[in-house]
């Protein structure tokens, strides 16, 4: 848990100002794709996280990695 907000609100108010801006959620829950959609989350990954994983979803998104 972050120490201001959860991860679902900080990921709700980001697609407030920029809904464009892909947001990746990482947790130790498993999470039900209806849930990941609903949360704002544009991918997701399950702790523990592997550096593999992180960046074949970060790849998705960011064109020069």
């Amino acid at each position: 848990m972050m120490p201001v907000m959860s991860g679902d609100k900080a990921t709700k108010e980001i697609k407030k100002i920029k809904p464009d801006l892909p947001v990746i959620g990482c947790s130790a829950n498993n999470l039900k794709k209806s849930e990941i959609s609903e949360i704002g989350f544009d991918s997701f990954i399950n702790k523990p996280i592997y550096r593999e994983v992180l960046i074949k979803e970060t790849r998705k998104y960011v064109s020069i990695i």
